[in-house]
């Protein structure tokens, strides 16, 4: 995509946020319905699915109506042989495989990215960002796992200058290198730029200060998004996203919940494969109307969240997701058939005077383990917190560390759940 191509798919993008909902509804209809021909002509798994069913391309009017094909778990699309999965009209060797990042089974799925959906992505996340207020001319800074490219069209057109710093470099190294390019715009996963904060903070830096900070790829808890602004001088906006996707939804600036992309994704909360009811959580099932190469229509993506009952107060016609519990995979079991989401077990943990970071582990039934980055007093508390959590029958072991690991793809994970069953 040349830069006028790309400068005009951009106006479009944008011109879709403030046009009525029937308008909306219509180009997502239109999408799901070329999806699904193509997958039913072109890929053996989705006609089988669709088959078995009693379902034909033709019966799918709207969005809604995918509701009739059945949710597909990851698990299912790691077990097909990748020749059932993917369209045999299109060459995958054209397309950039990307490796999902939820599964803990040591056999990932990845997504085929063909170059025309990069760039849709691109543009999809340029159309998020200018929403909040960032404009093409800024200099924006990335705290993320190193995978990026330093040189990019972009940036030979002197625009979107960007600086990729490594999350697993020093830190003093991290703030030097953002405090010496003054970024507009700061991105990185809630827990990298958590650290950079509380540096800022500790050596009393006062020349960072982003207008805007971007946080992705992890629960954003309300205490981190306060410490992130009083130490950055910068509004916060959250992202939802997955990798199977890109960019699903993101905040605007009356922070009432992610609006989805509708344009780009159909996302439902499910019980099953039905939708949940209104207002209520449930698995995340993802549809993506740009993947055509290695499609994925109503799968699970591992994650639990709600959608909102109203529209944002913004007049943004995407529709709008209230909140993110967690992955499935983040829900601690305990022995009273009570299930206890991430956002419960942060929220615990909250604010504990000497706690620097924890990590609650459950590795079997019953059987837990507590990492803590504290002191004495952090770690007495935080043992007494994590007792109240998992109750008194079930073992606890407690640690104390000197840094939470962060996983493969630079992020923290609060709350893990090793066990062979997750939340459902």
């Amino acid at each position: 995509m040349n830069v006028l191509a790309a400068y005009l798919r951009l106006l479009l993008l944008r011109r879709r946020l403030h046009r009525p909902i029937a308008e909306l509804e219509s180009i997502q209809a239109q999408r799901v319905r070329g999806l699904l021909q193509h997958a039913y002509a072109h890929v053996p798994y989705y006609r089988e699915l669709l088959r078995q069913a009693g379902v034909q391309p033709r019966d799918i009017r709207s969005a809604k109506d995918i509701r009739h094909i059945p949710v597909t778990p990851q698990s299912v699309l790691r077990s097909i042989p990748n020749d059932a999965i993917t369209a045999r009209n299109l060459d995958p060797a054209r397309c950039e495989r990307r490796r999902t990042s939820g599964s803990q089974s040591g056999n990932p799925f990845h997504v085929l990215v063909s170059r025309e959906e990069a760039a849709e992505r691109a543009l999809v996340t340029i159309r998020a960002d200018m929403e909040n207020g960032y404009r093409l001319w800024h200099r924006q800074g990335f705290v993320q796992r190193p995978s990026f490219r330093e040189d990019t069209w972009f940036k030979r057109i002197g625009i979107l200058k960007s600086l990729y710093v490594s999350v697993f470099d020093d830190l003093r190294s991290q703030v030097e290198r953002l405090r010496s390019f003054r970024p507009v715009r700061l991105a990185g996963t809630p827990s990298a730029l958590e650290r950079v904060a509380r540096y800022v903070v500790e050596e009393k830096i006062s020349d960072l200060r982003p207008r805007l900070i971007c946080t992705l790829g992890e629960r954003l808890l309300p205490d981190l998004r306060a410490l992130l602004e009083r130490a950055l001088a910068g509004e916060v906006f959250d992202r939802y996203g997955a990798t199977e996707s890109g960019i699903l939804g993101w905040e605007c600036a009356r922070h009432e919940g992610y609006h989805l992309n509708a344009d780009q994704c159909v996302v439902e909360c499910t019980h099953g494969d039905d939708p949940a009811p209104a207002g209520e959580a449930g698995a995340v099932a993802l549809t993506n109307l740009c993947s055509y190469v290695r499609p994925l229509i109503r799968v699970a993506v591992g994650d639990v969240a709600q959608l909102a009952t109203k529209p944002c107060r913004c007049g943004c016609a995407f529709p709008v997701l209230a909140r993110v519990l967690g992955r499935d995979d983040e829900f601690l079991h305990l022995s009273s058939g009570r299930w206890i989401g991430p956002g419960e077990v942060e929220a615990t943990f909250a604010g504990l005077d000497g706690l620097s970071s924890f990590q609650l582990v459950q590795e079997g039934p019953g059987l837990f383990r507590l990492r803590v980055v504290a002191s004495d007093r952090g770690l007495s508390s935080a043992r007494s917190r994590a007792r109240g959590i998992v109750g008194e029958e079930a073992e606890l072991r407690v640690e104390r560390t000197a840094e939470i690991p962060l996983t493969a793809s630079g992020k923290v994970r609060r709350v893990v759940n090793l066990t062979a069953h997750a939340h459902g």
